[in-house]
């Protein structure tokens, strides 16, 4: 059965993908609660966090997307 699966890559295809996805679903619900802090509040401060948040998973996206289609 080792010959056609191997485990270790498996097991860290199924981390790193667990951590990213949780990793971009988490921030990406952080960058709206600053925004509606920052919209409630006025403070500009968690806007620009918010914004910052937005961008990265942004970025995680789309190297997600170039990883799969292109590399």
């Amino acid at each position: 059965m080792g010959d056609y699966f191997d485990a270790a890559a498996l097991g860290q295809v199924l981390l790193v993908s667990l951590a990213g996805g949780v990793g971009l679903v988490a921030l990406y619900a952080f960058g709206l609660r600053a925004l509606a802090a920052g919209q409630e509040e006025g403070r500009r401060g968690a806007t620009l966090l918010s914004i910052v948040c937005f961008a990265v998973v942004v970025a995680g996206i789309a190297l997600g997307l170039y990883t799969m289609l292109i590399a």
